[in-house]
């Protein structure tokens, strides 16, 4: 929080999550295999299906920079065959019109996932970024609850560079995580990419089965090419392409500064709540929040005070929830959020909240 402006410096808020995808999750190519079936029930082709996946480590700011591209996929070696020419593009710079940085990286685990060792090299980029970007020291990064945040030389990392992680528990942090309010734009952007790759990659392998064919005929006696050249001609399906991790490198390197954009960026981060003019929870969107059990023990969200503990039981609505306090009266209370100490849900935001029209003053927010 600026000590002159009140209000917090959005550059310097982060958000941390991993995104896994499928390289390729879709029918192999064509076979010839029998298929066997109940009676009246239609018989489907046998297929291979590649589900090998990836991993995009990803990081954002309030201020809506997207960080340099993290890939981590399952392999011990990097072959020549990786270095595609849309590589080319990550070349260490930082965007501020369009908010994204060139910087890029890829790691090799044994599984294709996030570890202490991968994300300890995204860090020593990082460093580089926040630096090129001119970004004050120290930050704050909100991250889940990965084990990868926890080992020894992360935190030492951390702690050196001025880097503030705040981690949620595990399964309570989707809707305060802001990448996981546009993630489902990157696996659409990815997932169409795949899609215009295969049919360009369809068309291309039909021609080269025409000219193979046309090499072929041409080959053959006079007396037999007429006979061959009524043989019908075959074509390539998109569904008949299969896509390996040196497409899967093309296709997140084309889609990397286009998947989100800056607005997009900065409003993730106002839906869970933050906002350069302070926390506004009442933001956060809260209509499938369900209140599991009896509450022992309530919190205000914004001051953080504990109130009295009131028996009873709670009824669970869609929109608003209503506990019985000791006198009987019946009193409406928001959706549930979750004490990031307990594994029960029992912070509930305070009840007026709902009723706001306007944002609670800057005091309260702080």
């Amino acid at each position: 929080m600026d000590p002159v402006t009140n209000e917090i410096d959005m550059t310097r808020v982060f958000n941390r999550d991993e995104m896994g995808q499928f390289i390729d999750y879709a029918g192999g190519k064509k076979g010839g295999q029998k298929v066997g079936c109940a009676a009246n029930v239609p018989a489907k082709k046998a297929a291979k299906e590649n589900r090998e996946t990836a991993t995009l480590d990803m990081v954002q700011n309030g201020a809506g920079m997207l960080f340099g591209m993290h890939l981590i996929v399952a392999r011990s070696t990097l072959t020549e065959s990786f270095a595609v020419e849309e590589l080319a593009a990550f070349d260490k710079k930082i965007n501020e019109l369009e908010g994204y940085s060139t910087f890029g990286l890829v790691s090799l685990t044994v599984c294709g996932v996030q570890t202490g060792v991968t994300l300890m090299e995204r860090y020593k980029l990082f460093d580089q970024e926040l630096t090129a970007a001119g970004i004050k020291r120290p930050i704050l990064e909100l991250t889940d609850n990965h084990v990868s945040r926890y080992s020894d030389e992360v935190m030492a990392n951390c702690e050196e560079k001025d880097i503030y992680q705040f981690s949620e528990p595990a399964k309570s942090s989707g809707f305060l995580q802001a990448l996981d309010q546009n993630m489902t734009a990157c696996h659409n952007t990815y997932n169409k990419s795949k899609e215009n790759m295969k049919k360009e990659l369809a068309v291309g392998l039909t021609i080269d089965g025409v000219n193979k064919e046309r090499q072929r005929v041409a080959e053959l006696p006079e007396a037999d090419q007429a006979a061959a050249k009524k043989l019908p001609q075959v074509v390539v399906g998109p569904e008949e392409v299969t896509l390996g991790l040196t497409e899967c490198v093309q296709i997140c390197s084309k889609m990397w500064f286009s998947w989100s954009t800056k607005l997009d960026r900065i409003t993730t981060f106002a839906k869970v709540g933050i906002t350069s003019k302070g926390l506004a929870p009442w933001l956060i969107n809260r209509t499938h929040f369900v209140v599991a059990g009896a509450l022992d023990r309530t919190y205000d969200l914004v001051t953080g005070e504990s109130c009295a503990s009131n028996s009873g039981s709670v009824a669970t609505h869609a929109s608003t929830r209503k506990r019985r306090s000791g006198s009987g009266e019946s009193v409406t209370m928001n959706p549930v959020m979750f004490n990031p100490g307990s594994t029960t849900p029992e912070r509930i935001l305070p009840p007026h909240i709902d009723e706001m029209e306007t944002p609670p003053s800057a005091k309260v927010l702080r």
